[in-house]
């Protein structure tokens, strides 16, 4: 049987595009399982850290479309919480858009396009689930449940 090199150069693309799907599908049952679980420090002696599913213990936060000058405030939970309030009623008018972690990367502050992509930023106090939020997109994607196009 012959073969020519163009033939040669589709089965060698062919196998290297079947080598990468199995590649990127092992990268995203890796970060499925290393996403699936909570591990949280304890002030306990017998057991440091506990272990959670991480779809228990998520809770949902307040993603908008505006980002603040950080200034630093005496009573950071405080002034948090009177901007928060102020975030609520500028929803309520509009003049903010509520962003689902589904909805990151198609909101109107992203449709601005870059030559690296796009990107999103998490802000906000310490212990409030920043890296919980962004471990959680991870395992949603992991999982197929959000940005199926992102590879």
């Amino acid at each position: 049987m012959c073969f020519s090199l163009r033939d040669e150069s589709n089965f060698r693309t062919s196998c290297i595009s079947h080598l990468i799907k199995g590649i990127q599908q092992k990268h995203m049952e890796t970060v499925r399982t290393q996403t699936e679980t909570l591990s949280v420090s304890t002030i306990l002696i017998k057991e440091k850290v506990k272990v959670f599913q991480l779809l228990d213990r998520y809770a949902e936060l307040t993603v908008i479309s505006t980002v603040r000058d950080r200034t630093l405030v005496e009573h950071e939970l405080l002034a948090r919480g009177l901007d928060h309030e102020e975030w609520r009623n500028q929803c309520i008018r509009r003049e903010l858009e509520k962003i689902r972690t589904d909805q990151l990367f198609q909101s109107s502050f992203t449709r601005r396009k870059s030559r690296s992509g796009s990107s999103a930023s998490v802000a906000g106090v310490a212990g409030i689930g920043k890296t919980t939020m962004v471990q959680k997109i991870v395992h949603d994607w992991a999982t197929g449940k959000i940005y199926p196009h992102f590879q």
